[in-house]
């Protein structure tokens, strides 16, 4: 063997142990990448799950906030209605009473209540109040329950009053009493 054969055959066996080298030294350190490749991936994949349910939670609780809104205007919108409603329904009852206070059938009924009313408290020392604007009606009311029936000063939309105090009892039967209790306990359906 040759120097030359002999240096090639060398050249070939170190440059062939370095090739060797190289190569285990590259599929190592590719595996050390891709180890450390898919830990950042794994990383990044859980810190984008966190921001995604982040995201969805600040998203589902920003839209919980906004329909909650919007139910709230809905029922306040809904009440506000209601109560327009209710107040345009007991200003018509209100003016049908005040129609009702002008008709003939008014005066019977005033005498019907007066009867009721004095049936009701049978006492003596029972005084009655008619509506400032009834005075027309004093004598029929009078003829039933007798001189104990006055005008009150203010006009209470009609109907009638009536106290005993030995019986320590008020019988309110006006108009606009009765109208006042209804509205407050009306309820839209």
């Amino acid at each position: 063997m040759t120097t030359e054969e002999k240096l090639t055959l060398f050249y070939d066996a170190v440059t062939d142990k370095a090739r060797r080298r190289a190569e285990a030294l590259i599929r190592a350190t590719k595996g050390e990448h891709a180890a450390i490749l898919a830990s950042r991936r794994t990383e990044s994949d859980a810190r984008k799950d966190v921001a995604l349910k982040k995201d969805a939670s600040h998203y589902a609780h920003r839209l919980n906030r906004e329909n909650a809104q919007r139910s709230l205007d809905i029922r306040r919108q809904l009440a506000d209605r209601e109560k327009s409603l209710s107040d345009a329904l007991f200003a018509d009852v209100a003016a049908r009473l005040e129609a009702f206070r002008r008709s003939d059938e008014y005066g019977a009924y005033l005498c019907r209540k007066a009867e009721e009313m004095k049936a009701f408290i049978d006492s003596d020392d029972a005084a009655y109040l008619l509506s400032a604007g009834d005075e027309a009606h004093l004598a029929a009311i009078r003829s039933i329950c007798g001189p104990s029936v006055s005008i009150f000063e203010n006009d209470f939309g009609g109907g009638l009053r009536a106290v005993s105090r030995a019986r320590n009892l008020m019988v309110d039967n006006s108009f606009d009493t009765r109208l006042r209790e209804e509205k407050e306990a009306f309820v839209m359906a």
